[in-house]
């Protein structure tokens, strides 16, 4: 389950309802629910979206998560070094 710092309205308007179910979490914020065949693809697909979000479960996304957020750190910082 995903938390996006957006209000409903704004996601449905942008999201595929393929993508999973979306739900109003207040008036703020929406929570998707989606089954992922991999972590990695709807980490970059969600980033592409350029909307704050939160991965409350699974466990291992929120990890994967802090993995490629480290490497994509680092990968900014060589740049700016080089």
């Amino acid at each position: 389950m995903i938390r996006f710092s957006a209000p409903l309205r704004e996601l449905e308007a942008r999201v595929p309802s393929s993508t999973g179910t979306l739900e109003a979490d207040g008036e703020d914020h929406t929570l998707l629910r989606a089954g992922f065949d991999s972590l990695d693809f709807p980490l970059a697909y969600l980033a592409s979206w350029d909307i704050d979000f939160v991965v409350l479960e699974p466990p291992e996304m929120r990890e994967r998560v802090a993995v490629v957020a480290d490497r994509l750190r680092r990968s900014a910082g060589a740049a700016t070094e080089a």
